[in-house]
């Protein structure tokens, strides 16, 4: 029976631990050793040359095999650099060769090295936040590629474009109207349009990822929008509070007008019936009235709702619905947008304002740990 070394190949208090499955059938096991090599793990078999000593139980789902681990390594939250494996390789001779930097299938470990994980809060270590901050790190030719894989072919995004966030570097979110918009002018123009009290503590909606981009051959904006579990997709209206001050009277006023405005201009520019409202559908409705907003800044929009399909991790402890794959995610966003959009509009190209704009549903599946979001006991 060939053995691969193919889910994890972690460290924690001086014990090495791997684990695998049988190719084809999906069963895990998980055998540690006090050894700093992986000599430990291995013996001799006539028959098939190198293969691990020992297999342990065996887990029907890789959700299974990593409660197993947890209960086993209680503290087990860190993984050995991938760059290891390549001075095991030698040793084993089954073991797969990971994923590279450049396939979506990008498995938690690569954000686990180098403590990447640590630099978010633990409650935000789950879900669609960690995956953004995924997709957007490392090599900028490479994160221009993986973000342009999930826009073409309406547009494409090269290294000398910028994004938001920048992976686990710089892990704030996008604000046009403060931190990403170039042109001051643009920026001021969409703060004031959104904004009639401009304080300090007064905001503007935050992009989950934001990117310059070419689309139809003119620089435009990439809009992200990202969930990973249904309970994401809100129904609700914006909420404002009893003792709100006059300042927040105003400006939730001044949305609910940018809004009503941008809805009108949508159903006159696309000859599609818009019902975007503060009331109800205010996440989605928001979205909507920017990309509207930027268009009429001359800017091309593409606004993205980007599924994290399979979020195994979301079954840990609070479980939540997650999306088993594209079509269920694409059919979650279709049934969400018709309470505010009469027909579907998503993948189709509109020109809005002169402007190239165009509403996409894609998916990606990037594995996270399934207890990333708790924190060591």
């Amino acid at each position: 029976m060939e053995w691969k070394a193919v889910l994890e190949l972690g460290f924690e208090g001086g014990v090495l631990s791997v684990m695998g499955r049988t190719e084809g059938r999906g069963q895990s096991f998980v055998v540690d050793s006090d050894e700093s090599s992986l000599a430990g793990f291995l013996s001799e078999d006539d028959a098939n040359g190198l293969s691990l000593k020992s297999r342990s139980p065996i887990f029907s789902s890789l959700s299974d095999a990593f409660s197993f681990m947890d209960e086993k390594y209680p503290f087990w939250v860190s993984a050995l650099p991938l760059s290891l494996l390549c001075d095991f390789a030698e040793e084993i001779e089954n073991i797969v060769s990971h994923r590279n930097d450049k396939s979506f299938e990008i498995e938690w470990r690569e954000m686990m090295d180098m403590g990447l994980m640590s630099k978010l809060p633990i409650k935000a270590r789950k879900g669609s936040k960690p995956r953004c901050h995924l997709l957007c790190h490392g090599e900028k030719e490479i994160v221009a590629k993986k973000l342009s894989e999930l826009i073409r072919p309406h547009g494409e995004i090269s290294a000398d474009d910028i994004w938001l966030p920048q992976g686990f570097n710089d892990i704030e979110e996008a604000q046009l109207g403060k931190n990403f918009i170039q042109n001051i002018e643009h920026r001021s123009a969409l703060s004031s349009w959104w904004l009639e009290i401009n304080s300090p503590r007064a905001n503007t909606p935050n992009w989950d990822i934001a990117s310059t981009c070419t689309i139809g051959g003119k620089k435009g904006l990439l809009l992200v929008e990202a969930k990973a579990h249904r309970s994401e997709l809100s129904n609700e209206g914006k909420r404002m509070k009893k003792d709100a001050s006059e300042n927040s009277k105003k400006n939730h006023a001044r949305i609910g007008n940018c809004i009503k405005a941008a809805s009108q201009k949508l159903t006159e520019a696309t000859n599609v019936g818009f019902s975007l409202s503060t009331e109800e559908h205010y996440q989605m409705s928001n979205r909507f009235a920017w990309a509207y907003k930027l268009t009429e800044l001359g800017y091309p929009v593409i606004l993205l709702y980007l599924g994290f399909i399979d979020a195994e991790e979301m079954s840990y402890g609070k479980k939540q619905n997650t999306f088993k794959d594209e079509n269920e995610w694409k059919k979650e966003v279709e049934m969400h947008s018709e309470k505010i959009i009469e027909d579907n509009i998503w993948g189709k190209s509109f020109v809005v304002n002169g402007n190239a704009f165009i509403p996409l549903v894609r998916s990606v599946k990037i594995d996270l740990p399934v207890n990333c979001g708790v924190p060591p006991a």
